[in-house]
């Protein structure tokens, strides 16, 4: 049931005009009148008056009454009568919007760790809010690709072959991976001079034209690489569809600069550089071909995007990849736009924010800081701590453990809006307290464990249900929160934020709670009430239970 279409309808508005009302004591929703005001020639006041004089003439049996305060028109709903038509059409949940995507494909580009470097936190944020909009979309019914695009080419990987050379050998590359790469890494990044550069930048030509030692030296380092980060992406269990890098690209590289060189939209520099002038204030112009002849990140996504194209026919394609490269990709959709591609408006960069641990920004030349995989193992001994005491009859416990850590990660990041700068702190992450996953899936398990409970309660029909309305006007939140959530998981889509779905997940979390901590739900002595309370527990559980895996946090039935 959509409130404010039902409400805007009976107010003959526009849905979009009717908001929730900031504090319960103002009502459930408004109709801000200002808008009308220019229109009628009136106060907002006195057209909010008028409105009410006249719906009270009507009848909906949404509205116990209407008030008006300055220029709004509070609506307070019929909490009674609104509770039963909630458990009615909810306590099943089904997804109001399951079909909304069908027929559509989205792509969606998220992970794209850089091998030969390790995963840190920092490349979690794009994972898991990639991974999370995939599931969202998936819900929503639309066909999703999930494109790992893996960073296989570019200087970066001159300078660990330049390293290699300088200080490290193959046998020890081969014995201890990608431990034993990332160490020269970092000695190339504290010994880096002009000089090095340089011989970075020819390894890195050597690579792309295949040829020499060079390139021999750099097959290993990807081939290692690949095999350690599909070993880490399925430790977190998640899947991808297209695992196609950089350097798969290199054999369009040559006919997406003829196209771009063709089409009148760049010039040759007299360095031999070929770049673009895009024609926009505040957006600078950008090489696509190095004065080398060597070929630029940009030209490889300008390949990449019309591969996909080719390849799936998206009717979106989002890139989850950090605000910094926010530039990057304002550039690359504008090149896109003056080629005049079918796909140049369905490009979308889904941008995020700063990852940091409490001892400071995440940066690979620093080495072995904030490893995805070390913080993995510490979460996992933390929720292994947790729960020793704990008996389970329907779950593993290594099971269970490894769900705690891995939702307390992933939920640490999507709670919070994309854009906005967060420290990573295992410690407040991991806990059963506050806003964190295992706060839910304790919530989720507490509904698991009173459905049981119930199960084996002696079915009488002793017992009177006259407290029922009470109680449903006292916690009429939780309906308010069951009823709304189609709508949430709809806007996350469409701003593509999670945290709209983590936000409101914490909040009947939290009403939910104080529900069961105040009333006693399962009463012996009263069978027909308590029937009549599984229903909401019955509601709650469904909904945690489609909704929690949306934003990478495993149901446990018991805790």
């Amino acid at each position: 049931m959509n409130f404010k279409k039902e409400l805007a309808d009976f107010a003959e508005a526009q849905e979009n005009e009717i908001l929730v009302s900031p504090k319960s004591e103002m009502g459930d929703f408004c109709l801000p009148c200002f808008q009308y005001a220019k229109i009628e020639h009136k106060p907002p006041d006195v057209i909010a008056n008028e409105l009410k004089e006249k719906l009270f003439l009507k009848k909906n049996f949404l509205v116990d009454r209407i008030e008006t305060i300055g220029g709004y028109l509070n609506f307070f709903l019929n909490k009674k009568m609104v509770a039963k038509k909630v458990l009615e059409t909810k306590t099943d949940f089904d997804f109001e919007y399951k079909n909304y995507g069908i027929g559509k494909t989205v792509c969606i580009d998220y992970c794209s760790a850089n091998l030969a470097k390790y995963l840190h936190i920092g490349h979690m944020s794009t994972t898991m809010i990639g991974e999370s909009l995939h599931r969202i979309y998936s819900a929503l019914g639309y066909k999703v690709v999930r494109i790992n695009y893996l960073g296989d080419y570019g200087t970066p990987f001159g300078k660990m072959v330049v390293a290699i050379g300088l200080w490290g050998n193959i046998d020890d590359i081969k014995k201890n991976g990608i431990d034993a790469i990332q160490d020269l890494y970092v000695k190339f990044s504290s010994n880096e001079t002009e000089e090095l550069m340089e011989k970075a930048r020819y390894a890195s030509k050597c690579i792309e034209e295949k040829m020499g030692e060079e390139y021999e030296i750099y097959k290993i380092i990807i081939d290692i690489s690949i095999k350690e980060c599909k070993r880490i992406i399925n430790l977190i269990g998640i899947e991808f569809d297209d695992w196609r890098g950089e350097s798969f690209y290199d054999s369009q590289i040559e006919k997406q600069l003829r196209e771009v060189e063709s089409s009148g939209i760049s010039r040759e520099d007299s360095d031999g550089s070929v770049v673009v002038d895009l024609g926009i204030e505040n957006l600078p112009e950008k090489v696509v071909k190095r004065s080398d002849g060597g070929s630029t990140y940009i030209i490889r996504d300008l390949c990449a995007v019309q591969d996909r194209f080719d390849r799936y026919t998206f009717d979106e394609m989002l890139y989850v990849v950090a605000v910094q490269q926010k530039l990057h990709f304002e550039q690359l959709f504008r090149i896109c736009s003056m080629l005049n591609k079918p796909y140049a408006s369905r490009l979308h960069h889904i941008s995020f924010g700063m990852f940091s641990t409490p001892e400071g920004k995440i940066a690979s030349r620093r080495g072995k800081q904030a490893i995805f995989v070390d913080i993995f193992n510490t979460a996992l001994d933390k929720a292994k701590e947790v729960i020793k005491d704990k008996e389970f009859k329907f779950e593993s416990k290594t099971n269970v453990a490894k769900q705690v850590a891995l939702g307390a990660i992933a939920f640490s990041i999507l709670k919070v809006e994309r854009n906005k700068d967060k420290v990573f702190d295992l410690q407040s992450a991991i806990s059963f307290d506050g806003e964190t996953a295992p706060y839910l899936q304790y919530t989720y398990a507490r509904c698991c464990s009173l459905l049981r409970k119930f199960d084996v309660m002696e079915k009488t029909n002793t017992g009177s249900t006259e407290k029922l309305e009470h109680i449903y006007e006292t916690y009429f939140e939780i309906f308010k929160i069951c009823n709304s959530f189609d709508q949430v998981i709809l806007s996350s889509k469409e701003k593509a934020e999670p945290c709209f779905i983590a936000r409101e997940l914490l909040n009947l979390a939290q009403v939910f709670n104080k529900f069961y901590n105040e009333v006693k739900i399962l009463d012996n002595d009263n069978y027909n009430l308590s029937e009549k309370l599984i229903q909401i527990v019955k509601m709650v559980k469904n909904l945690f239970e489609f909704t929690l895996p949306l934003v990478m946090v495993y149901p446990v039935s018991e805790m």
